[in-house]
């Protein structure tokens, strides 16, 4: 995503939002990540790759993939086991209709899946272990699917086993109708409900919970933002509208603190096939814990390049509940791997930008640490024409805030799409990622390529 970083008072924003964005870079770090191990066979391409972890250290990679190419193609999903001694298993196939995962517990691994039926889609949910794979799925609601944007359910759990899915359906007079389906701990799913359905129809959707299970659950309607938020042993509160944004085009990500507070943070932008584009903005909206209703949402960039279909915006909690939100910014050459830290009251946030300049940074990923202050965001180096990532690098944030500078974690060969997190029993970071091996240049038949997924890991920082 190419940004354009506006100034404070261009963006109505108080001297509460320190901009470090334009402060010198240190020079890179030298490589302290683990050589590459490969986790997958070769497929023709290796896209969406994940890595989380249970609480007591049991990992789960998992990552879709696409051998060959039309109406011959075979695609599937399949998943590697990290044990909590760091070594990966063997990978093993998943169901195909998994769409989403989420670990929880020790070990505990939950799967939503959907299956097409003609107009009606069956939205099902499983669930297993890091040990012992994924059961079948359960069915827990049946009804007529929504194509195009907001297509997908969203997942979130918690350690004690509450687990909330939310989607979109349609429903009489072919409004888009926000539903909620959700289990506590040790039972069976309710039967869902739908919580947003008046007004324009929806699309986006998002859903977190925390440790004692409140919740929050936020949409896209129209061209505004939207969201109601449960307290654990409470009801869904009422609609609350959060911010402006632009119709079809909107990518939510929501966290509740464990006090309770909870943030909800997009970035959007209107495009056309033909190239064009409207300005890409980035917000983030703050309900504190003691609060009824959540504070003007906040602009943290905007600019009016066409976002790179490589990049997107991540949010993360910290366990003292501090955000981190990162977005790839714009230089006015490049764009640039950013880091907003906001304090856990949502008052006070500090902008840096993590990448150097010089090359396009394909942001894809944030995850924190076990201590307070600690992150880590990975993004990919672009190629030539800015399209396609070909070096993963990452930005390691100390607990104390401090940072040294980017960190190379694959060879700069055709490795894309990173995604991130630390091991919570050792506080190791670990990545996994796409990278092709086979031959490249124009004219090489799609039976040659040859991609895998990847992963390395690096020592805690003191």
């Amino acid at each position: 995503m190419r940004l354009r970083l506006l100034s404070p008072r261009a963006l109505g924003l108080t001297g509460s939002l320190m901009l470090a964005a334009f402060a010198p870079m240190a020079p890179s770090r030298a490589a302290t990540w683990s050589a590459p191990a490969t986790l997958s066979s070769p497929a023709s391409f290796v896209d969406h790759p994940f890595i989380d972890f249970g609480t007591s250290g049991e990992g789960l990679a998992t990552w879709g993939y696409t051998i060959g190419t039309g109406p011959g193609s075979v695609f599937g999903l399949r998943a590697a086991r990290r044990a909590a001694t760091g070594q990966f298993g063997a990978e093993r196939e998943l169901p195909v209709r998994v769409v989403r995962f989420a670990l929880y517990g020790r070990e505990r691994v939950v799967a939503v899946s959907q299956r097409d039926e003609g107009a009606r889609r069956d939205l099902g949910v499983a669930f297993g272990s890091t040990t012992g794979g994924i059961g079948a799925a359960r069915s827990i609601d049946r009804f007529t699917s929504v194509p195009g944007y907001g297509n997908w359910p969203e997942l979130a759990a918690n350690d004690r086993g509450d687990v909330a899915v939310v989607y979109l359906q349609r429903v009489r007079g072919g409004r888009r109708a926000v539903t909620l389906a959700q289990r506590r701990p040790g039972r069976r799913f309710a039967a869902p409900r739908i919580v947003a359905s008046r007004g324009r129809g929806a699309f986006g959707v998002t859903v977190a919970l925390d440790a004692r299970g409140d919740l929050v659950v936020a949409w896209q309607r129209g061209h505004w933002v939207e969201a109601r938020v449960r307290r654990h042993g409470g009801r869904l509160g009422p609609i609350q509208r959060l911010g402006w944004t632009v119709a079809q085009d909107t990518r939510l990500h929501a966290a509740v603190a464990p006090n309770g507070a909870v943030w909800v943070a997009w970035d959007a932008q209107l495009t056309t096939e033909g190239g064009d584009n409207g300005p890409f903005t980035i917000r983030v909206a703050t309900r504190p814990a003691d609060a009824r209703a959540f504070r003007p949402a906040r602009v943290l960039e905007r600019n009016d390049h066409r976002a790179s279909e490589e990049s997107r915006v991540d949010l993360a909690l910290d366990p003292a509940g501090a955000a981190f939100i990162t977005w790839p910014g714009w230089d006015g050459a490049h764009a640039r791997a950013r880091l907003a830290t906001l304090t856990a009251d949502g008052r006070t946030a500090n902008i840096r930008t993590l990448s150097q300049p010089g090359y396009d940074a394909a942001v894809r990923d944030v995850a924190t640490g076990r201590r307070p202050g600690e992150a880590l965001v990975v993004w990919a180096r672009l190629d030539a024409v800015g399209e396609l990532g070909t070096q993963v690098l990452a930005g390691p944030v100390a607990p104390n805030g401090a940072y040294a500078g980017e960190e190379a974690v694959s060879d700069a060969d055709r490795a894309r799409l990173p995604a991130a997190a630390f091991d919570p029993v050792t506080g190791a970071p670990i990545v996994v990622w796409s990278q092709r091996i086979g031959p490249d240049g124009p004219g090489v038949p799609v039976a040659q390529v040859r991609t895998v997924l990847r992963a390395a890991t690096r020592s805690p920082t003191p």
